[in-house]
């Protein structure tokens, strides 16, 4: 089934496409409550900052199940908590600096500040580091713990379920791995397969600790 179709088919990606939809419209330059005031801490200004902490808590969350779900399915198991804290921190971040820095254009190039204030998007450098701390840092930090919070509850809670979920992934880990070694160990030989095999005998070491039942 092709990506598009398997995403289509997805209800919690659905979701999230719904939610960025009504999101843009709501807080687009124009949109009912977009830009509103061009000084700090005003009304408006708040309502921008909260939106940029919501779109980095929300974007955490599409990313960790985008890669949870359809990408590397149980990697944040094995590799830990520390590991998708930095995966989801590296690529929120990342489009954070994209978005201030296209901020930044259209303030230098399509906004005239003595007529139009209220369009100029970087209110100050304070706005500027505070919108990208808020989306690129402690948004999907958020977004962080509370998937390592939900995955505790569900552990404890529903614990037949998660350790379904648990072993599916850690399988799916397995064979990717798998594929993984045998391409390297083709392409370069086996002194660039040990990273991988260390990885590989991790993940069996975790299978051994919860056998399936």
């Amino acid at each position: 089934m092709p990506l598009w179709r398997t995403f289509v088919a997805d209800r919690i990606v659905l979701a999230f496409i719904l939610f960025w939809i009504l999101f843009i419209y709501l807080l687009r330059p124009d949109g009912p409550i977009g830009w509103q005031d061009e000084k700090l801490f005003d009304g408006g200004w708040w309502i921008d900052t909260s939106a940029h902490l919501i779109s980095g808590i929300v974007g955490g969350c599409n990313i960790i199940y985008i890669i949870r779900r359809y990408v590397l399915h149980g990697i944040f198991r094995i590799s830990g908590f520390p590991f998708l804290v930095i995966i989801t921190i590296g690529a929120m971040g990342g489009f954070a600096f994209l978005w201030e820095y296209g901020e930044l254009i259209h303030d230098m190039t399509l906004v005239d500040p003595c007529r139009n204030p209220l369009l100029i998007a970087q209110k100050a450098k304070l706005d500027t580091w505070i919108d990208w701390s808020l989306t690129g840092i402690i948004g999907p930090l958020l977004a962080s713990i509370g998937y390592k919070i939900r995955d505790m509850w569900y552990e404890r809670y529903y614990p037949e379920g998660h350790l379904k979920e648990f072993h599916a992934e850690l399988k799916s880990d397995i064979r990717h791995i798998g594929i993984k070694i045998d391409m390297l160990r083709k392409r370069h030989g086996h002194h660039h397969v040990r990273p991988i095999l260390r990885m590989f005998q991790k993940t069996l070491r975790h299978f051994k600790k919860h056998p399936p039942t």
